[in-house]
């Protein structure tokens, strides 16, 4: 069983990991899981611009795309997604 470790990156950090979900849940947060070696990452943002800028960017990513997430200090760009190379 993998464990998930829930994080909040900070301005100019980026997690790299396949994408296993896109999550909006009840507490008005939206979050990412990410299969990242051997557990799975679960970034959270909020429900504002960061969480529709991740909507937009992995709404139709599919599951087991390798992607970078970035999390900047820009009101226009708050979050930034790279799509990579490789599948899960």
């Amino acid at each position: 069983m993998h464990r998930t470790d829930e994080i909040r990156l900070q301005d100019y950090c980026e997690c790299v990991g396949f994408l296993s979900a896109l999550e909006v849940r009840q507490d008005a947060q939206v979050a990412v899981v990410l299969r990242a070696r051997d557990n799975n990452v679960r970034l959270a943002f909020p429900a504002g611009a960061e969480g529709e800028a991740l909507i937009r960017e992995l709404g139709n990513a599919p599951v087991g795309q390798k992607v970078g997430i970035l999390k900047t200090d820009s009101s226009q760009h708050p979050i930034l997604v790279r799509r990579l190379p490789g599948q899960r």
